[in-house]
């Protein structure tokens, strides 16, 4: 077996997310770009003794827009699936799907857009600090009244949290009807309406439409 960051990530998405066990149905969806991740994925799912099928997603077929019938009863027959195809825009109907469907009957990993690099900086950790440092930082920002965010772009907004539920994505996804993203380590809420007062500068909002900026006041849009 290779050991190298690649595999060791590997590793640790198999085994500390997914939680793969003997006997269980893992279904791999992949592309040619992601060929090597899709292997070294497919070889601590070997090891964890589930069953592997690995679905090569070709060029000539993209974009696609709705699964197959074929491909539905891969995915209602899965334990856990991974998603690890180029993210685009047009297959946002297909990734709906693979959600609903993934969640319905096992549970899913969406890893769109992945890259090597992605998979062995953010991916290879250690997932329970990783939990405990997000908790920690729930923690210092709960029912926090005063939340100023600022970066050099011009980003300037403040809010209240007061009230609101925190929640985890600690990279968990090893029980059935489990929806998850990897890399993980995002903790996240949603700011009190009214006091959302500042503006926001977002460097990149889509390939086509580039950079954006927009002004709110009280909660509401007033400039962009």
């Amino acid at each position: 077996m290779k050991t190298n960051k690649l595999y060791s990530a590997a590793d640790r998405a198999i085994n500390q997310a997914l939680r793969l066990k003997p006997g269980e149905k893992y279904l791999l969806v992949t592309d040619k770009q992601k060929m090597d991740i899709a292997e070294a994925l497919a070889c601590y799912a070997k090891q964890a003794g589930a069953e592997t099928t690995t679905y090569l997603m070709t060029e000539t077929l993209r974009p696609i827009t709705e699964p197959t019938r074929q491909f539905k009863d891969l995915i209602h027959n899965a334990s856990a699936t991974t998603y690890l195809l180029e993210g685009r825009f047009p297959e946002k109907p297909f990734r709906g799907f693979m959600v609903s469907e993934g969640g319905k009957h096992g549970r899913i990993c969406m890893m769109p857009g992945l890259t090597r690099d992605m998979m062995e900086r953010l991916v290879n950790v250690d997932f329970s600090e990783m939990d405990k440092f997000t908790k920690k930082v729930m923690r210092a920002m709960n029912d926090a009244e005063d939340v100023v965010v600022e970066n050099p772009a011009g980003t300037q907004i403040a809010f209240s949290v007061k009230g609101r539920a925190w929640h985890n994505d600690n990279g968990n996804i090893s029980r059935k009807g489990m929806h998850g993203n990897l890399p993980a380590g995002e903790c996240y809420t949603a700011p009190v309406e009214e006091t959302f007062t500042g503006t926001i500068a977002i460097s990149l909002i889509d390939d086509k439409l580039g950079p954006g900026v927009m002004t709110f006041k009280h909660g509401k849009l007033v400039d962009f």
